[in-house]
């Protein structure tokens, strides 16, 4: 409308109004009134300036000159409002321009208000329309991304023809992409997937594409921006034009990362349990509650002899157990693991398909469903044949003795325990018998130890023969055993019962051509009499045993309170031992010994006494094998050899006469590596010759080491001494020691003495080992003479020396000093 009103002349005005009423015109009123005022400034001075200098150069008259002042005064007044008005009129009159070109506009505006006013209605109306449909949409957006994220699935869009891919990976937080981060297309969908998974997933895709109907499904790996991958299940389903062809495909993906770990897991559970399950060394049974296999390993197939067809379905009890034990095991161990009671461990035999028995030790545990019932259960075998067949081997290595496969000295003490145990309730008795059989060694010594260990298993087959199933019988050690006689009713049936056992002991055991009349000593102990703990019983079972070695073998003694007191006598006098040599107690008594053929005492035989303080004289009897027990004899037997040399030396050199010393040497001595020296120095020290010298050993001493006791006595022999076999005929092989022996002298046993003039046997026996020695050239001595009767028998067969109290008594060094200062005769 404006426009309308515009001509050729009024275009300047026009402009000016337009560049005034422009929108993003700023008026600034301080700006104008300013230029106004400068203008009129700036005039005002120029004025008064020009004026002024004017004035000065054309008038000289002051009073013309003030004149001519005040009329420049009104002239520039008049000139200045001149001015003003111009400069003022110009802009009102824009603004009055403006002011009207702005009414005109209004009107325009109102009507064209009027005309928005029935727009905007009908806008309103349509926006309403548009708010209901705005709300319905975001309605049903805020449901379906309810229904994405509570399905934890994101969604993707595919635009066949334009390759637009959209997908919403990167807003799940799992993938760490952010909004705008990825490019909407099938490519970044391809790079994101994993080179391993890439080209399968492709393939599933066109597959779909060229299919013609059903759901699209494929799983596989995206990329994560951290590098890491994530697995995915993607399922949609495409549009398809006309021809069929999908151009457009939409669906869902969910991280299927978790699950898949799980069915990983699971597979190398799965693969594990397999491994375990055929490789592992030990049978792996799984059954149900009817007893019946439903998974059996590979090691039991190949133990037990059964394939997988063979086995699956049926009762492994009736399979595998041997039919004996069927009901047991099917009682005691199907029926209970049924219940659910623990058995974690059970043993049993079980037989194999060729008849082959193995000992199996099972390990049973349950497999149950979520409420705790038993579904299956697996049995684990472990095969521990061998281990039992070792575990009875080191029993009988530990409880049995095997040479003779007796119980041994651990098995009786556990028994004989469990026996204490028992009788302490039952309040009954027992007798416990300790049993060493008599000159075992002889055998030893003759044949060799394997046949004296095949007569200890003799021995051990004739005890337990005799014995009946309640009673015990061990070998303690050596030839030592022992019997626990349990159903003795009375004392006179235990005396029936030892006394049957020594008569059995007493059979004669012959072997390799020998035959052996053998014996035993047996010592008794009652309970609970004598004791009622083991270590009481057997002291005191031992103790009589000791006492009936003493009182001359082949017997048996029952324990009483007087050997207890005999033995602690004993054992007070090993002790007195160690000091006898420091408090002078000891003294040699010397019994001359004569030729029989001139009657001329020709030396003499030292023997050894104790003086003790309080009992007097104790016989040597009594305390030389006590002092062999405690190993005093070699500082006793030392001290003799020393006082014997002296005495001998002294004898010679007071009297001049041969005079031969006979110094009695213990078994201890002989075995002594230092013996042969220590004589020699003595000889030396002494001064004694040694060929007047005679060592008298017993068959006992060299028994125990018979090569190294000939060595000993060869190097005796060889520096002049004479060496004498003592109690020659009390052993059993006295004849093998004549011919082994470096010997010079044989000393009969004074048994034998004794018994001549009774017993004509012995007269022969006398008479044939005179005469052997003598073929042998070896000298007789014949000690313990003691009639005249025995004189005339040993001299009708040429004996050579004679020993006894018919001679005389043992002597005090001056009483034999008396006998061969008078040059006795006999």
């Amino acid at each position: 409308m404006l426009n309308r009103c515009k001509d050729k002349k009024s275009q300047p005005l026009e402009y000016d109004i337009s560049k005034c009423l422009e929108i993003d015109k700023e008026i600034n009123p301080k700006w104008e009134s300013l230029k106004i005022s400068l203008i009129y400034g700036l005039f005002g001075i120029i004025w008064i300036t020009v004026s002024s200098k004017l004035l000065i150069r054309w008038i000289e008259d002051i009073h013309l000159f003030s004149r001519f002042e005040i009329i420049k005064g009104w002239i520039y007044v008049l000139v200045t409002m001149v001015l003003l008005y111009f400069l003022v009129y110009r802009r009102v009159w824009l603004l009055q321009q403006a002011i009207n070109k702005m009414y005109i506009s209004y009107a325009e505006m109102s009507a064209m208000h009027e005309e928005l006013t029935l727009v905007e209605e009908e806008l309103r109306q349509q926006f309403e329309e548009i708010q209901k449909h705005r709300d319905a949409l975001l309605m049903s957006e805020e449901r379906y991304s309810l229904a994405v994220e509570g399905a934890n699935d994101g969604i993707w869009d595919w635009h066949v023809e334009t390759n637009q891919y959209f997908f919403s990976l990167q807003w799940k937080s799992a993938f760490g992409y952010q909004t705008g981060e990825l490019k909407g297309t099938l490519e970044t969908w391809e790079f994101l997937l994993h080179p391993e998974d890439r080209l399968k997933a492709k393939e599933k895709l066109e597959k779909y594409l060229m299919s013609g109907t059903g759901i699209y499904e494929s799983v596989y790996r995206l990329k994560s921006k951290d590098g890491s991958y994530r697995w995915i299940l993607s399922k949609g389903k495409g549009i398809r034009n006309k021809e069929g062809k999908v151009i457009r495909m939409a669906g869902s993906h969910t991280d299927i990362t978790h699950q898949m770990s799980l069915q990983n897991s699971l597979l190398q559970e799965r693969k594990f349990s397999e491994e375990i399950l055929n490789h592992a060394s030990v049978l792996i049974l799984v059954w149900d509650l009817q007893g019946k296999i439903v998974k059996y390993n590979y090691f039991a197939q190949q133990l037990l002899g059964y394939s997988q067809e063979e086995m699956i379905g049926k009762r492994w009890v009736d399979m595998i157990i041997p039919k004996e034990d069927r009901i047991f095991i099917g009682n005691h161990v199907v029926n209970r693991l049924c219940k659910g009671e623990e058995l974690t461990k059970n043993e049993n035999k079980v037989r194999c398909k060729y008849g082959k028995y193995f000992d199996i030790l099972w390990h049973n545990s349950f497999l149950c469903d979520k409420e705790g019932n038993i579904l299956y259960i697996i049995s684990i075998g472990e095969d521990i044949t061998k281990r039992k067949k070792m575990e009875n081997k080191l029993h009988q290595l530990a409880y049995y003795d095997p040479l003779t496969h007796l119980p041994n000295r651990s098995f009786f003490e556990s028994y004989l325990k469990k026996i204490l145990q028992n009788t302490l309730k039952e309040k009954d008795s027992f007798a416990l018998l300790y049993i060493d059989m008599d000159n075992f060694k002889h055998i030893n010594d003759t044949l060799g130890h394997v046949y004296g260990d095949e007569f200890l298993v003799y021995i051990g087959n004739l005890l337990q023969n005799y014995l009946s199933p309640s009673d015990f019988v061990a070998r303690l050690s050596g030839d030592e055993f022992v019997i626990l006689l349990c159903s003795i009713n009375s004392r006179e049936q235990l005396i029936q019962s030892v006394e049957e056992i020594l008569t059995l002991l007493r059979q004669p055991f012959t072997i390799q051509g020998f035959e052996f009349f053998i014996s035993a000593s047996i010592g008794i102990a009652l309970y609970p009499e004598h004791g009622k703990d083991m270590a009481t019983l057997l002291k005191s079972a031992d103790t009589a045993m000791f006492f009936a070695k003493e009182a001359g073998k082949d017997q048996y003694k029952i324990y009483t309170t007087t050997m207890k007191e005999k033995t602690l006598c004993r054992i007070k006098m090993m002790h007195q031992l160690r000091s006898v040599i420091q408090n002078n107690e000891l003294l040699l008594y010397y019994q001359p010994q004569v030729d029989l053929k001139t009657g001329k005492v020709i030396g003499a035989e030292a023997l050894i006494r104790w003086m003790h303080p309080q009992k007097g004289f104790i016989s040597p009897n009594e305390f030389i094998p006590l002092a062999e027990e405690t190993g005093d004899i070699i500082s006793i037997g030392a001290w003799v050899f020393e006082v014997a040399c002296k005495q001998k030396q002294k004898w010679k050199s007071k009297y001049g006469i041969p005079f031969t010393m006979s110094i009695n040497l213990s078994t201890k001595q002989l075995m002594q590596k230092n013996l042969v020296p220590y004589i020699e120095e003595l000889i030396s020290s002494t001064k004694v010759s040694p060929d007047e010298l005679q060592l008298e050993v017993t068959e006992t001493a060299v028994m125990g080491d018979l090569k190294s006791a000939i060595d000993i006595l060869q190097q005796l022999r060889s520096i002049g001494i004479k060496i004498a076999l003592d109690d020659f005929g009390t052993g059993y092989s006295s004849l093998m020691y004549l011919r082994e022996l470096p010997i010079d002298v044989v000393k009969m046993d004074r048994d034998f003495i004794a018994s001549i003039e009774s017993y004509q046997e012995h007269e022969v026996i006398v008479h044939a080992v005179i005469q052997l020695a003598h073929v042998l050239n070896l000298k007789v001595v014949a000690e313990g003479i003691e009639t005249k009767e025995q004189l005339t028998v040993l001299k009708k067969y040429q004996c050579d020396v004679g020993q006894g109290y018919l001679f005389s008594k043992p002597l005090p060094p001056e009483e034999m000093e008396d006998m061969i200062e008078n040059r006795l005769s006999f």
